[in-house]
C-alpha cells in the first residue's frame, strides 16, 4: 500500500498509524520532500497504480482551490478513475478537518485551514500542527483519535452525501481509507 500526501500533517498521521499498526505494510511518499505540485503527485500515484495493490492520494483541497487548480485536479481525479487500486481522499479545507470530524459532525465551510484548527482546539486544547504534537511518545494524535474513529468515520461519509461540491463545503473521504477490508480489519482488532 502507498500514500501519497503532500503534507507534514499526513505524514506525521500515517506514522503514528504505522507505529500503532506495524502489522500493516504500506509506504509514505514522498518520503523526504514535502510541497509537491498538483502534477508531481499525479505522476507519483501513476507510478505506484502497477506496483501496490493500493495506492491513496490524500489531497488537501485548500491548496487546489488556493492554485485555482479544480478543473485540473478534477481532470486527473476523472484519468485515475479506471484504476480500481487507487483511491483519491480529498479533504477540504485540509486535514485537520478530519480530526475534527473525530469530534463533530459537520460540512462547515471553513475558508482555511487555521479556523479549522481554531474549531478543533475546542476539542483538543493543546493541539499544534507539529511534528512533537502528532508524534509524541506520551500520546501521539492516533493514540489520541482512535478511541472516536468509528463516529470520524460516520462523519466524513455524512460530509461526502451533504456535500454536492466538496471544494465548497466542509468535506473528508477519509472514512475510505479505513474501510478498506484489509485495513478495518487490523483496526478492529485493536
Amino acid at each position: 500500500m502507498a500514500i501519497v500526501a503532500e503534507g507534514q500533517t499526513e505524514h506525521w498521521y500515517f506514522q503514528m498509524f504505522k507505529r500503532h499498526f506495524p502489522e500493516i505494510p504500506f509506504n509514505i511518499h514522498p518520503v523526504l520532500s514535502f510541497k509537491m505540485s498538483l502534477q508531481q503527485q499525479y505522476e507519483k500515484v501513476k507510478e505506484f497504480i502497477e506496483t501496490y495493490q493500493y495506492v491513496f492520494w490524500i489531497i488537501d483541497a485548500d491548496i487546489i482551490r488556493k492554485k485555482n487548480q479544480i478543473t485540473r485536479f478534477r481532470q486527473l481525479k476523472k484519468s485515475l478513475s479506471p484504476y480500481e487500486n487507487v483511491y483519491i481522499i480529498l479533504l477540504n479545507p485540509c486535514f485537520e478537518f478530519w480530526l475534527l470530524l473525530h469530534y463533530k459532525r459537520t460540512t462547515k465551510w471553513f475558508k482555511n485551514c487555521q479556523d479549522v484548527t481554531k474549531e478543533l482546539k475546542k476539542f483538543l486544547p493543546r493541539y499544534a500542527k507539529t511534528r512533537s504534537y502528532y508524534t509524541s511518545s506520551h500520546q501521539d494524535i492516533l493514540a489520541r483519535t482512535l478511541p472516536l474513529l468509528n463516529q470520524a468515520m460516520q462523519n466524513s461519509r455524512f460530509t461526502v452525501s451533504q456535500s454536492p461540491d466538496p471544494f465548497f463545503s466542509g468535506y473528508s473521504e477519509m472514512h475510505v481509507f479505513f474501510e478498506i477490508p484489509f485495513i478495518f480489519q487490523h483496526i478492529n482488532r485493536k
